[in-house]
């Protein structure tokens, strides 16, 4: 059930994006990854929303020189996202 609720609270946020400030459909949802993989919940979202959900691939995002495993990826993020939102690469409204 909470998997339900937090589905309902996305589709919602996605109806209001939507409508209520005209900027277009949504085509995917980003999730970031967690330190543990849960299958569980991708397949959950993808089961109950109209848009599909994957998990970020850093490789998609940037080049990057060496192999970035799992917990190095999770432990970087928020250092990671404040550095490209400096370099303007991230945008508030993407």
């Amino acid at each position: 059930i909470p998997l339900d609720n937090l589905a309902l609270e996305i589709q919602r946020s996605l109806d209001y994006y939507e409508s209520q400030l005209g900027k277009g459909s949504v085509d995917h949802i980003v999730l970031l990854p967690l330190r543990n993989e849960m299958p569980e919940l991708l397949e959950g979202f993808n089961s109950r929303l109209p848009v599909p959900i994957k998990v970020m691939d850093i490789n998609e995002l940037m080049q990057v020189d060496i192999d970035v495993n799992r917990d190095t990826l999770v432990f970087c993020l928020a250092s990671m996202g404040a550095a490209l939102r400096e370099q303007g690469v991230v945008h508030a409204e993407a």
